[in-house]
This record gives structure tokens, sequence and C-alpha cells, in this order.
């Protein structure tokens, strides 16, 4: 305890820690903190589904018919039609076979990759006909992996290596060196921290060429990218072509859990296998109703993703001019570049004082001097929120020096 306190007095007098502002409304695209109103631009809730009106409403038919929850693991007493209907739905979405879903977005990657990716009989117990050793297995990540990847491959007892964030000579020169390993190369759909786009044709070709598995980790994608919005692999036209389509429903979907797409060999595997599928409760059936009629109106109309991405152009287009280093930003998660750790804090409270949160990312979560005020754009975003965004922005650049 005494390492523990050491280390929180270091982080409270060196002001490393994070700013947790307590909300008590949702009234999206603001908030509400402290009884004050405050334009939100770092939410996830990309579509402003979480509270839509059919959303709700399917939520609390579902209350009334199941209660909250499942209270049991799938394999127990959980496994509710209502979780299979969503699982059809969702691999209907994502044009693959079959499809599974997860508590949350981190417990799908904590469960599936070293389900995947380690023996499943280590110890000879079972004495199942298999070869593979875990020695012989190999897990290939970007090195921007979101951290769920990277605790995902940790887990399990492979050998890792990362390659330079999207570098596919990198990745080419790893495929070639390990050759004769199984191997699965793992990428963020959208990168969170930068909102750039993973080359997915070039893995898969790679992949293909060396006989390598591809999973990509879709949770910002999923909902946004493609002409209907079925995410990274519709966008690049290799639908149907990902080996293991992963997925979240806490982001554009508006809900919680998370979900791997693929094959039905894949989906019945992951279910005998992966420890976050059997070893815990359900999706509440609550969110599992929302999550359906989420994706409903999803695919029955595009008014909602047409308009995140005006509302994109108009906030990247205002920055941009204004002399903001958004990078290579290429989807709706817009980071601004301060730097110094400190500035970006100090000028993230300034948004806050002036009616905008957003928060500072900062080093471990982003490398060092690389700090970064992360902004997203909602569907229900109004052109006179974003100019008055715009606004602040611009008063906080020139107080800090930015631009």
């Amino acid at each position: 305890m005494e390492f523990i306190r050491n280390v929180l007095n270091y982080v409270e007098a060196n002001d490393l820690y994070p700013d947790i502002r307590t909300v008590e409304d949702v009234p999206y695209p603001s908030l509400i903190i402290g009884g004050k109103e405050y334009l939100c631009f770092c939410s996830n809730n990309y579509l402003g589904l979480s509270i839509h009106p059919q959303v709700k409403e399917a939520a609390i038919a579902a209350i009334k018919r199941y209660g909250i929850g499942t209270c049991e693991s799938r394999l127990v007493a959980g496994n509710l039609s209502v979780l299979e209907e969503l699982e059809r739905e969702l691999a209907k979405f994502k044009n693959q076979p079959s499809a599974v879903t997860f508590i949350t977005g981190f417990m799908t990657n904590l469960g599936v990759i070293p389900a995947i990716m380690d023996s499943p009989d280590p110890y000879g117990i079972y004495n199942l006909p298999v070869s593979i050793k875990d020695e012989d297995n190999l897990i290939i990540n970007d090195f921007l992996n979101h951290q769920s990847i990277r605790e995902g491959s940790m887990v399990s007892r492979s050998n890792i290596k990362s390659y330079i964030h999207k570098d596919m000579n990198h990745l080419e020169k790893i495929l070639k060196r390990y050759k004769d390993k199984r191997k699965l190369i793992i990428t963020d759909g959208v990168f969170s921290m930068d909102g750039d786009i993973a080359p997915l044709p070039d893995i898969v070709k790679l992949a293909r060429t060396y006989n390598a598995m591809v999973m990509v980790d879709d949770a910002h994608g999923t909902g946004v990218l493609g002409k209907n919005g079925k995410g990274t692999a519709e966008y690049f036209g290799l639908e149907g072509q990902i080996d293991i389509e992963m997925g979240t429903l806490s982001k554009a979907v508006g809900a919680i859990g998370g979900f791997v797409a693929g094959s039905e060999s894949l989906i019945k595997y992951l279910k005998l296998r992966a420890s976050s599928y059997i070893y815990t409760s359900a999706i509440p059936p609550e969110q599992a109703c929302g999550i359906i009629a989420a994706l409903k109106i999803m695919q029955e109309s595009s008014a909602l993703r047409e308009a995140l991405w005006k509302n994109v152009r108009r906030l990247k287009e205002g920055l941009s001019s204004m002399g903001f280093n958004i990078i290579h930003s290429e989807t709706q998660i817009i980071p601004i570049i301060i730097g110094s750790e400190q500035k970006c804090v100090d000028a993230s409270r300034y948004l806050f004082e002036n009616g905008i949160l957003t928060p500072a990312i900062k080093y471990p979560v982003v490398k060092k001097n690389e700090s970064r005020i992360r902004l997203t754009a909602i569907a229900t975003h109004t052109d006179a929120q974003i100019d008055r965004a715009l606004e602040v922005f611009f008063q906080m650049g020139k107080k800090f020096g930015i631009i």
C-alpha cells in the first residue's frame, strides 16, 4: 500500500491525474456537468443512437419482459433467444456467416486472441489431435493497436511482434522471417488516437501470400465507414475476406458490448474456447434489444451517417484553416497535436471552462511530447454548435501559442 501511495503522491504532485468529470445528464450532443451544459466533442456515440427514441423504446420493452440482466453465463442459463437474434443480425450486417457477442469490446479481444492463438490442450490433458505448440504461434500487431489487443496478445502464450504503424514493408519482413510460424496479423480498422485507417487491402494481400490469418478490430469503423456503414471491410470492398472481424457496440451503435463475425467454424470454436464468453454473464437483454433497433435504423437510412460526415468535414476544415495540426486523420476522430503534456492539460481545462468538453490525451496513451486534444464529431451536432466550438478552439489556440 505504501508503494501505491507513493505513486499517487507523485502523480498528483505533477498534475498527471486525469480530470474525471461527473456527468449528470446526457442530452447529446451536450452533457450536463455540475448543473451546467457543455458541448460534447469527445463521445464515441457517433450517430447519437444511444438516445434515439426507437432504441430507447426497444430497451424499455425488453426490461419489462426480461428484467435488467441475464445473471448467468451463456453456457449455463444466460443464452436468451434475443442474444441469438442479435448475433444473427450482426452476422447479416457484417456479411459474414456467423457472429458471437461479448460483454464489452475490451473483453472480446481479451478472450478471442488467446482462444485463437494458444494451444487448446497445452498440457495434453484431453489428448486432442493437435500438433501446434504455443511456440509455433506468432501474433503480429500494428504498433498503434488498441490496448485491448495488446493485452489480449500478452495473455496468450504466443510470440508477439509489432510492425511500424501501417508500414507494409516492415510487416512483410516479419512475415518472411517467420514464414514457418502459425501467424495472426491484428490491426485496428480505424486507429483510435490518430483517426487514420489501416491499409487493409495490403494487409490482406500479404496475409494470403505468407499464409497468415487477419483479425481487424473495427471498433471505430463499424457504423461509420463504407457505403452502408458496415465498416472497414466494406470501405475497401473486402467483405467476407477478413478471417476474424471484431467490433464494438459501444460506439456508433450506442450501447455496450463487443462481437466477432466470421465463419461458422470460427464462431463455434470461440464459444468453446474464449474465456470472456464462457466465464462471465452475457450482454443484458435490454442492450441486445436496443442494439437490434439501432442496427435496423442504421440499415434503413444513411441520414445519420451522412450528417456525421458533414460535421466531420466542417470541423476539420475549420480547424485546419486556423492552423491546427490535425495530422493525418481520415475519420470522425480528429486529434489536435499540442506536444507538451502540461500545455495539453491546460488547453483542455480552458476549453472546459468555456463550455467545450474534450479530453487531454497524453503519455502513456500516446508517445511523450505527442499529447493531443482528441475531438470526435457526432451526427447530431448542429452547424451552430460546431461554429461555437471552433470559436473557442481558436481562442484556445491563440492563448497557448498553438496557432
